[in-house]
């Protein structure tokens, strides 16, 4: 029985995403969990796996941006028809009739479902659409799919020949959408570059580098610089322009107001430090982030107000208590979440973070890694920053912001000691809570600092 493929939502807030490369050939046989596409949002690069046995018809081209739930293929049994309301479906999201696709569907054999005559060429959809956009002249090749229909994969045998007539070098790049596009907005050899990605791929970082250092040049070595402005620009795209435009819609959409408080950490700072040694042969590393995350999961249960949302007209308690914790990444931030962080103890928070740490990192993350998310904690605490302001992660109502750990001068009686200090800045929506309840949660969070043994 065909079974669609579709884009998966990731997280509750993904308005849309880019299918970036196909990892499955077109009508090639797949196994369920097997990976056929990658994908990209503004959160996560990851691969989709197929659901089902059968054979791959795609539907859509690489490079495809798509909201989520478009259909994007199928997957059919040997010699099953193409259901016509697949067809349908992809040319109602394409806003008019998907490429290859015929505007009117009738109960036909699966050749003539996917295939478009042009005399008596026969090619898949995504085969035509490749070949336009390539100048390639599908009356000149030779299919290679049933009944010689033309595939995916020999217009791109045609292309990489017509390139290499061209071009001395000719190499496959493995390069993010949002890179390629980046390098040729700013007239970048792509190939050029050296990949910094996951298996070397090349992302938004390893371009931004390239325009950076063609910029450094002197101005004979770069025609396409111009000293006169004193000035340079980097294009406003890709995951950057992304969380600039969250950003902006989180401020607009939301009353918010933060809260600062300076809260001793000598405590917590001497438990870090004796149960670093204590786990370090399981390979667990406690941050203060850490302590904060667990501190601020037990003080939600007892503030449900700031472990909710604004949605449909009310205010709705969530009963699970996930923390995403922000990462700073080359790309821009991430925030993975650490699920149900109220039922967890300090050492398996401390190892989750670490292991989402090193996946977010490493391009590994996954759809739940970053979904579901209802609370988040940033940090600055490895900076030189004590207080900021930080902005919610729509549509969550709260995240509460980490400060560098300091020393201060304390009176204790009369004579004056040195402390540690940190400052946390809760950020709340005040459409949802009032100044009093936002200070009592950010008190408890800071008590519990205070008395980390709580937190075991």
């Amino acid at each position: 029985m065909a079974s669609a493929v579709h884009l998966p939502k990731v997280g509750m807030t993904m308005e849309e995403g880019i299918l970036s490369r196909w990892l499955v050939p077109d009508g090639a046989a797949v196994k369920r969990g097997q990976p056929i596409f990658e994908m990209e949002t503004e959160k996560v690069q990851m691969e989709v796996e197929a659901d089902g046995d059968g054979v791959l018809h795609q539907l859509v081209p690489a490079d495809a941006t798509l909201k989520p739930g478009d259909v994007v293929g199928a997957i059919l049994a040997a010699g099953e028809e193409l259901p016509a309301q697949l067809i349908a479906a992809v040319a109602a999201q394409s806003g008019g009739s998907a490429a290859g696709a015929p505007t009117a569907v009738s109960p036909a054999p699966l050749a003539a479902l996917t295939t478009m005559e042009a005399g008596r060429v026969r090619a898949t959809p995504i085969a035509r659409r490749l070949a336009e956009e390539n100048g390639v002249v599908l009356e000149t090749l030779s299919g290679s799919g049933p009944e010689g229909r033309i595939q995916e994969q020999d217009v791109r045998r045609a292309i990489e020949a017509k390139a290499a007539q061209t071009e001395p070098v000719s190499r496959d790049v493995r390069a993010s959408p949002i890179a390629r596009r980046l390098a040729a907005e700013n007239d970048i050899d792509i190939s050029t570059l050296k990949g910094s990605g996951p298996d070397g791929r090349i992302i938004e970082r390893d371009v931004n580098e390239a325009i950076g250092a063609r910029r450094a040049l002197p101005a004979e070595e770069d025609a396409t610089l111009k000293p006169s402005s004193g000035s340079a620009s980097i294009a406003y795209s890709g995951r950057r322009r992304t969380i600039g435009e969250r950003m902006l819609h989180s401020l607009q959409s939301m009353a918010q107001l933060t809260l600062v408080s300076e809260t001793p950490v000598d405590e917590a700072m001497s438990m870090l430090h004796g149960l670093n040694r204590e786990w370090r042969r399981d390979g667990v590393v406690v941050t203060l982030t850490a302590l904060v995350v667990r501190a601020s999961a037990l003080a939600l249960r007892d503030h449900p107000w700031f472990n909710s949302r604004l949605e449909d007209g009310a205010i709705r308690m969530l009963p699970a208590v996930n923390i995403g914790v922000a990462i700073d990444l080359d790309e821009g931030l991430m925030a993975p979440v650490i699920h149900d962080a109220d039922r967890a103890s300090l050492k398996d928070v401390a190892s989750r973070l670490r292991a989402l740490n090193d996946a977010a990192k490493g391009g590994k993350l996954t759809v739940d890694d970053v979904s579901e998310g209802t609370f988040t904690v940033t940090s600055l605490e490895g900076s030189g920053v004590d207080a900021f302001t930080p902005v919610i992660n729509p549509p969550q109502a709260t995240i509460v912001g980490i400060g560098r750990v300091r020393d201060t001068a304390a009176f204790d009686g009369p004579s004056v000691v040195r402390r540690q200090v940190t400052t946390l800045s809760l950020t709340f929506d005040h459409r949802i809570s009032d100044g009093g309840p936002a200070a009592r949660f950010l008190d408890r969070i800071a008590e519990l600092l205070q008395r980390p043994y709580l937190l075991m």
